[in-house]
């Protein structure tokens, strides 16, 4: 330890925090190395061993915050998309349903040429879902208490099948063949 001053005092916590924040920010504004060594000798009088371990910190920092803030915004967007897609599938806008859908492909990685297919399930999932959502009280107590979702919601549910079948069909009919 022989290159510290006799006067060295060990940075705080917070203090190395700070020239950490600081130097992050410098080097998002593309300060070079030799300036931020200049700036912390200047400011911190710390060495530059001690300045380059600062700055592969603050470096790994913003890696770190890009990939987070990255993730989120992949979540975000997916969570749209599928909101997206339950409107337009409850409310038959069949064309928005095909889009989204393939937009949905395509941030899977498939080949935009491949094959999207509306099933029976996804249409009666969805019709059920929205007449879940407008379910009343009593229905959703008496589902709660263990009744059936279909016998509970039968009214609402009544032209559920034969409309999903039709939109399948229409949906599958529009797709370009393989």
């Amino acid at each position: 330890m022989g290159d510290r001053p006799q006067n060295y005092k060990k940075a705080t916590k917070t203090e190395v925090e700070q020239r950490i924040t600081e130097i992050m920010k410098m080097l998002i504004s593309a300060a070079s190395r030799q300036q931020i060594l200049q700036h912390c000798s200047d400011k911190f009088d710390i060495s530059h061993s001690m300045t380059d371990r600062y700055i592969s910190r603050a470096s790994q920092r913003i890696v770190d915050d890009y990939q987070h803030a990255q993730k989120s915004l992949l979540a975000r967007n997916q969570r749209l998309r599928d909101q997206i897609l339950m409107k337009a599938l409850t409310s038959n806008q069949l064309n928005t349903a095909v889009s989204v859908l393939r937009d949905i492909d395509r941030y899977a990685g498939n080949e935009p040429t491949q094959r999207l297919k509306v099933t029976f399930d996804e249409r009666v999932q969805a019709q059920i879902e929205h007449s879940l959502a407008n379910a009343n009280e009593e229905q959703l107590q008496r589902i709660a208490g263990g009744e059936d979702v279909l016998e509970v919601l039968g009214q609402q549910l009544a032209g559920v099948l034969p409309a999903a079948a039709d939109t399948v069909k229409s949906v599958n009919d529009d797709l370009p063949d393989d």
